[in-house]
């Protein structure tokens, strides 16, 4: 892949990063949110090293936001799409984290489109309902696996 083109897409990607900061600071009380933070990690934390209850209410991070970059050189096409989630306690200080949305991460737009909060169960029956049974262990396997690590990315919530 063209050098200039990823270098380009990590410019935007840095600018994207920066304009979300400013706007979360202008709307959001850093306090508060920290706070909230601390919340999210541990039970996030608790439920992905306990015995996982599929009766679990998740939420999308409140703060999230997606973006899409496209850069271009000649004929060379970059498109990519990240979702933007603040965080603090990693680092003691605010900084936006920008994960790369790729195939398999797709499954958060699908749950984005959910709208509001949901229960795991939910998000299962739908997802594995019309498979054989081995698909269905399969698929099951992949889901706790992605919700998982949107957890632990927090992208998702525990309410």
């Amino acid at each position: 892949m063209n050098h200039i083109l990823l270098k380009e897409l990590d410019n935007r990607v840095e600018e994207g990063n920066s304009l979300f900061m400013s706007n979360f600071l202008k709307e959001n009380n850093l306090d508060d949110f920290i706070k909230e933070e601390e919340r999210w990690i541990k039970n996030n934390l608790d439920y992905i090293y306990s015995c996982q209850d599929e009766n679990v209410v998740l939420k999308i991070n409140p703060y999230y936001k997606l973006v899409q970059y496209n850069v271009k050189d000649g004929k060379e096409e970059i498109n990519a799409e990240y979702i933007l989630v603040p965080k603090y306690l990693a680092n003691k200080s605010l900084y936006i984290h920008a994960g790369l949305l790729e195939k398999a991460d797709l499954l958060i737009k699908v749950l984005i489109n959910t709208g509001g909060s949901f229960e795991l169960y939910e998000i299962r029956e739908k997802i594995i309902k019309n498979n054989t049974p081995n698909r269905k262990e399969e698929l099951q396997f992949r889901l706790y696996t992605m919700i998982n690590k949107f957890l632990s990315y927090q992208y998702l919530i525990i309410e």
